[in-house]
């Protein structure tokens, strides 16, 4: 997993540095891109990044092994901060809810659907790791039985997200 943000990291470096002949060579490059039809059908390793609000972190979506999670890069020193990978769920759409801190949507892959489901489960990261904890969902401390989903960011409120929020029935209910 620190491979794909280490070559996210590099791709970064690379961007800022084109000049540089450290970056490496045309010839080894081209060795490692895909020949032929797999140069179409191959799967993107990084499905989605967003940059944080002062442009101080990058976060992205890796997907390896069919399994998503996320990384987030220090850009002022082009580092991996942290990177979270949860068990069994999977990374789903993310959001910066200010500088620092990113909430992430999780989805459960798992069962016989095909594609990624969310259960209305929010968890919440500081980019330099830590700190992670269930913030809605039913699985969050004292939280209902309900499920949700980011709306999007508060204007002028940099501790609060906007969620949309979806009750559950009772067990038995028809």
């Amino acid at each position: 997993m620190r491979h794909d943000f280490a070559c996210l990291i590099a791709v970064i470096a690379s961007l800022a540095l084109p000049s540089c002949k450290h970056a490496g060579s045309a010839d080894a490059k081209a060795a490692a891109e895909p020949q032929g039809i797999a140069a179409f059908t191959r799967h993107s390793k990084f499905v989605d990044a967003k940059m944080s609000p002062n442009g101080a972190y990058l976060a992205a979506i890796s997907v390896e092994g069919g399994r998503r999670s996320l990384g987030i890069i220090d850009l002022a020193n082009r580092k991996l901060a942290s990177a979270f990978t949860p068990e069994p769920e999977s990374v789903g759409r993310f959001y910066w809810a200010n500088d620092t801190r990113v909430v992430v949507e999780l989805w459960n892959e798992e069962g016989t659907l095909a594609a990624p489901v969310s259960r209305g489960e929010i968890y919440a990261i500081n980019a330099t790791g830590g700190n992670g904890q269930m913030i809605f969902g039913y699985r969050a401390k004292g939280r209902e039985y309900v499920g949700g989903a980011v709306i999007g960011r508060l204007r002028g409120d940099s501790r609060r997200v906007l969620i949309q929020s979806s009750a559950f029935g009772e067990v038995g209910d028809r």
